[in-house]
């Protein structure tokens, strides 16, 4: 029993492994842009490090890959010029990246950049004069792109006081994006000095943790936020809000190590698959050149294959050490696939399982069942094609959360908002527009609302930020999938999008 487990343990960690090393090679040749501006010349007041911290953060996002648009005290002309040879090359990669140190100032709720040489007199000045923080998060985000990240080291003393909001509060507003992850230097209301060293001081630590290898985005800004709290004295703490969702990224990879023997391709069994504990293993002291395979199943009539080698078969083959893949196929059963990793004798017993009862559609009524869950889907046309993309009927969160509530569909009134893992399971990856079961006939564009929320950071620095109890942080997004490809965001509860209700015990 414990040989087998640990035959088990080894051929799953060496998928995982050869998983994770396909998925950084993709990384690799990830597309990489970033737009780095540094302005320090402000005839008000001369900044000391922001030209040498975004020089150095440059010459750091180059070494990693990064194709680089870099300002250096800019006019709002030149900004305008450069941002707009950024987007377009955003539109062609993966990642983009944004990274300003100079001064930025808060209007009304909206952040600014301010180029060098603005006359800035009032509040009314900034929004004509400076560069807008969401105008330029709202233009990468029509790239698609997979991932953006926005630095803000740019809460420093405002020599514009008649241009923030309240007049002395200094520092910039908390800003929230979904597919972004944004860093400012220090919290919202706050300043930070600019520092006595070569760079300020939270351009001195993400300079030093963006060349960690195999370090993720998040463990970056957590070390960096830590570092620039402890040597502030507690003074300056950096904010950071992680709009992404899923996926990961880092500014230097971890080194790639295949497995000794790479597969091609690698196929998982699937989870509604079972494995039998193996009658017997038989262990031999003195390693053979070559190992005895054996394989039962619960059918009599079953095919074996070993799909990655030429012999057929056979039962009690002998075969060189590594890896096999395996399929079985069987009149009425499900087709089972398996990697196995020999590195002994082995005899092994897999379970088939039955196929699944047809997919029930009850087209008249309206609604889907899904045969594996026993979840029923709305599947109306009339109900989703009045709330598509561009109709004023779309609907917010709390809004498709009280329709499902009201829905009558198919003589049933306990219709409700599926959550984030129900969703997925009606998602099929192995099509595209649209990436959901062939079963289910209607599908707008745009995203799905799930029920999920996304959780409130909680550890501990909004209320240190804000002087407030973790209880206090109410949520203010859901997950959202988009059926289009199968991908998932996150989305405010205002925005207005589409509804699949479901229906059936929750999961």
């Amino acid at each position: 029993m414990r040989i087998f487990i640990l035959i088990l343990f080894f051929t799953l960690t060496l998928f995982a492994d050869t998983d994770r090393a396909l998925q950084l090679k993709k990384m690799q040749h990830e597309g990489r842009v970033a737009l780095v501006i540094g302005n320090a010349a402000y005839k008000e007041q001369t900044l000391k490090n922001p030209i040498h911290d975004a020089s150095a953060v440059r010459d750091s996002l180059k070494e990693r890959n990064f194709q680089v648009f870099y300002i250096e005290n800019g006019s709002r002309r030149i900004m305008v010029q450069t941002i707009d040879r950024f987007i377009r090359a955003l539109k062609h990669s993966s990642i983009g990246l944004v990274y300003y140190a100079g001064h930025g100032v808060e209007v009304h709720g909206e952040n600014f950049l301010i180029p060098i040489g603005s006359a800035i007199e009032t509040e009314m000045d900034v929004k004509y004069e400076a560069i807008s923080m969401s105008r330029l998060i709202a233009d990468m985000q029509r790239t698609r792109s997979r991932l953006n990240i926005f630095i803000m080291d740019a809460c420093r003393n405002n020599p514009y006081r008649e241009a923030s909001r309240g007049g002395t509060s200094g520092g910039l507003a908390n800003t929230e994006a979904e597919g972004f992850f944004i860093a400012f230097s220090t919290a919202p209301g706050k300043v930070a000095k600019d520092g006595s060293g070569e760079h300020g001081l939270f351009t001195k630590y993400f300079l030093k943790y963006i060349k960690k290898e195999g370090m993720p985005l998040r463990e970056v800004f957590h070390n960096v936020r830590q570092n620039v709290y402890k040597d502030s004295r507690k003074k300056q703490l950096p904010l950071v809000r992680n709009g992404i969702g899923m996926g990961e990224f880092y500014f230097t990879l971890p080194k790639i190590n295949f497995p000794s023997e790479p597969l091609k391709t690698s196929v998982a069994p699937p989870l509604t698959q079972k494995l039998a504990t193996p009658t017997s293993i038989v262990k031999i002291k003195e390693k053979p050149k070559k190992y005895t395979l054996s394989i039962d199943t619960n059918c009599k009539y079953s095919h074996i294959y070993i799909t990655n080698i030429k012999p057929k078969y056979e039962r009690g083959m002998r075969l060189s050490p590594g890896i096999y893949k395996l399929k079985i196929v069987a009149s009425g059963y499900k087709k089972l696939r398996y990697t196995l990793n020999l590195f002994q004798d082995t005899h092994l017993r897999l379970e088939l399982e039955k196929k699944s009862t047809a997919v029930v559609t009850h087209k008249d009524k309206g609604y889907w069942i899904n045969p594996k869950t026993r979840l029923a889907w709305e599947d109306n046309i009339q109900k989703t094609s009045m709330i598509n993309w561009s109709d004023s009927a779309a609907l917010s969160w709390e809004d498709a959360k009280e329709y499902c509530k009201n829905l009558d569909l198919g003589d049933y009134h306990n219709w409700r908002l599926p959550s984030l893992y129900e969703l997925f399971n009606i998602v099929d990856y192995k099509r595209y527009q649209s990436a959901i079961k062939k079963s289910i006939k209607n599908v707008s564009g745009g995203f799905y609302w799930t029920s999920s929320i996304v959780v409130p950071d909680t550890s501990g620095f909004f209320s240190n930020m804000f002087g407030a109890s973790n209880e206090n942080i109410a949520p203010s997004q859901a997950w959202v999938i988009y059926f289009l490809d199968g991908s998932s965001e996150t989305a405010t509860f205002a925005t207005d999008g589409h509804v699949r209700c479901v229906r059936g015990v929750q999961r």
